[in-house]
């Protein structure tokens, strides 16, 4: 089943798809970023920063073979949130 018709699946049925799982990786960045969510831990950074090189290996998995590497909702949030958090930490230098 390619992905589109996995995503439109999903969405009919009530569950979620990349874009739901975008918003919520979105909404995750800016709160980190903001200040609403905090890291008190080292590791805690470090899991992050891991997340942020997933979020770009995923984003390339879907770009070069059109398919979820994760599933549909989790591929939308790791790729949201590490767009998000990357690009924002490289304009405004805010890296936790």
């Amino acid at each position: 089943m390619p992905n589109n018709e996995q995503s439109d699946f999903f969405h009919d049925i009530g569950l979620a798809t990349t874009k739901d799982g975008a918003i919520v990786g979105v909404i995750f960045a800016i709160g980190l970023l903001v200040g609403i969510i905090k890291v008190e831990v080292l590791s805690q950074k470090l899991a992050i920063w891991i997340l942020l090189a997933v979020g770009i290996l995923v984003g390339l998995h879907r770009l070069v073979k059109n398919r979820s590497f994760f599933s549909t909702p989790v591929d939308g949030f790791v790729i949201g949130f590490g767009l998000v958090f990357g690009i924002l930490n490289l304009l405004f230098g805010n890296i936790p």
